[in-house]
């Protein structure tokens, strides 16, 4: 590489970066140097890449040169400000304005900073994602086959998935709901405040808090006033129950049918039981024995 420069007082340009992979300035903040021409004869760069910092040396100019181990350095400040995007092999990560690594060539993708939430950006290692902060830590490990949006499902929260089942994350970067669900249903689908969920093919409920509210052991759980305000009506094998609006079982589950018993009593449900009718009042109290 041959350099030709203009020989001027002693003075320090750390804002200027050569990469020899585009064999051109890379402008920040100072303009003064940009008549000082640095260039090359050679067809192709002796370094297949690297960052060559401006510096004050010998009382003229001179090169520093930051460990030349990068295929690509992209541009200051487009992922982040003062940050660098570096790229080794089919790896990336990032390096700062004083050519500190602060983030290593780890990652197969990474979005930009603010993509997806403030201060974070989403990264992929294979198949897998998590986030990293605006001090390079991974804030949520890159163990995820999917992260949904912040604020998808409720104000604050991600759905993530793993091996098929899915959770939630907090914008802590916490595990606020663990992932083991097979299916989460959207908050107020079928209760207030209340996402349905499935482990396997049983069903429960959690609330916004992250709480099981409904134990995950009914086949099958129907919307809330269907048959009687506040109850909805839950099935475990071929027999039936009912459930409150605070997550009760209030009708255990022991009932071959349940029906409306009419207009004469219409806070009493008739109930099948070993093949016999009785009813039960808004209680959920046997009011009428089981008769053929």
């Amino acid at each position: 590489i041959i350099l030709m420069t203009s020989w001027a007082p002693a003075q320090v340009v750390t804002e200027r970066c050569w990469h020899l992979d585009h064999l051109q300035f890379l402008d920040h903040q100072q303009n003064y140097w940009r008549s000082h021409k640095i260039f090359t004869t050679a067809e192709q760069p002796i370094f297949s890449g690297g960052l060559y910092n401006i510096t004050e040396a010998h009382y003229g100019f001179g090169l520093e040169i930051i460990e030349p181990k990068y295929d690509i350095i992209s541009e200051f400040n487009d992922y982040k400000k003062n940050w660098a995007l570096v790229q080794k092999g089919k790896l990336y990560g990032f390096i700062d304005n004083t050519g500190k690594e602060i983030v290593e060539p780890q990652y197969n993708e990474v979005s930009r900073f603010g993509d997806y939430k403030e201060n974070w950006a989403m990264v992929q290692k294979g198949k897998l994602y998590g986030y990293i902060d605006e001090q390079g830590n991974e804030i949520v490990e890159t163990k995820y086959s999917q992260i949904l949006d912040f604020g998808g499902y409720q104000k604050h929260w991600a759905l993530v998935e793993q091996d098929k089942l899915r959770g939630f994350i907090d914008t802590t970067g916490r595990e606020a709901v663990e992932v083991k669900y097979n299916m989460i249903s959207d908050f107020g689908d079928y209760q207030k405040n209340w996402a349905m969920v499935m482990k396997g093919k049983l069903k429960g409920f959690i609330d916004r808090t992250g709480n099981e509210i409904v134990e995950t052991k009914y086949d099958d759980i129907s919307r809330f006033g269907e048959y009687r305000k506040d109850w909805a009506l839950v099935e475990i094998g071929k027999l039936k129950g009912f459930i409150d609006s605070t997550g009760k079982e209030v009708v255990e589950v022991r009932y071959e049918e349940v029906r409306e018993y009419g207009s004469n009593h219409k806070d009493w449900l008739y109930v099948k039981k070993d093949g016999m009718w009785g009813a039960i009042d808004i209680t959920g109290k046997e009011v009428v024995e089981q008769k053929k």
